[in-house]
């Protein structure tokens, strides 16, 4: 499957579902889209149904939308393939007009689920192809509806998070967002993720990088981005 070539486009999706009591119904053809992984592990898992956080991409022609809802949802497909696209393996899960996509949009809320969301797209780095920038700002927004947590936190908190997280395809010691010009450069120029937890790229400075974890990580990242500048902690720790 050619992602590329897809358009997101969330009210023409959305146009093309409908509620049918408690239930989820398709009015045209569409496919879920997400990584295999999520059914493998502590995130999701396959019995009768496959069980995953409502974290997906649905396609539908060539238009999709994202889904962020840290809550788990079951799927019944009509059809269940795989493919690869950025070396990540997904799962699609193809459903005919008329059928059933959820049985059940009451959903169970688990604080669990919120953290291992967490987990796996902000601390690990995982970013699903139909996540974008504003995506992955907004991963939480639901968190106190949907899993029954409240982070405390104003959200631009939570998007400083994700901005320090998204940097040059080029460099990715640089920040994306000093390389923006115009509003448009937010979706037309390529970005890479890092982990939040990545001491390579994460580190501002050579003492950050050599006195945390994965130390081996740290000293090649602070041999190759040398600082040209004495950060605040590295001043008072050398006073």
């Amino acid at each position: 499957m050619d992602v590329g070539k897809l358009r997101r486009d969330g009210p023409a999706v959305k146009a093309q579902l409908t509620d049918s009591g408690d239930a989820l119904v398709a009015k045209a053809d569409c496919t879920i889209h997400f990584p295999k992984h999520y059914t493998g592990g502590k995130l999701g898992a396959i019995s009768d149904g496959i069980m995953i956080p409502g974290y997906f991409g649905i396609v539908v022609g060539d238009t999709f939308a994202v889904n962020k809802t840290p809550a788990i949802m079951t799927f019944y497909p009509e059809t269940l393939t795989t493919y690869t696209e950025n070396e990540t393996e997904y799962l699609m899960l193809q459903y005919g007009a008329g059928d059933v996509i959820l049985r059940q949009l009451s959903l169970v809320k688990n604080s669990d689920t919120l953290f291992r969301v967490y987990d796996e797209i902000v601390a690990k780095g995982n970013t699903p192809w139909y996540f974008n920038h504003t995506d992955l700002s907004a991963l939480f927004d639901e968190a106190l509806y949907s899993a029954g947590v409240d982070l405390k936190l104003p959200r631009c908190i939570l998007e400083l998070i994700s901005a320090s997280r998204t940097r040059s395809a080029s460099n990715k010691v640089a920040y994306f967002r000093n390389t923006l010009k115009k509003q448009e450069d937010l979706t037309d120029k390529v970005a890479e993720v890092i982990p939040l937890r990545s001491v390579a790229f994460g580190a501002t400075s050579t003492t950050a990088r050599i006195v945390g974890s994965y130390f081996d990580e740290g000293v090649s990242s602070a041999l190759v981005n040398q600082n040209d500048r004495l950060e605040s902690v590295e001043a008072l720790l050398t006073a």
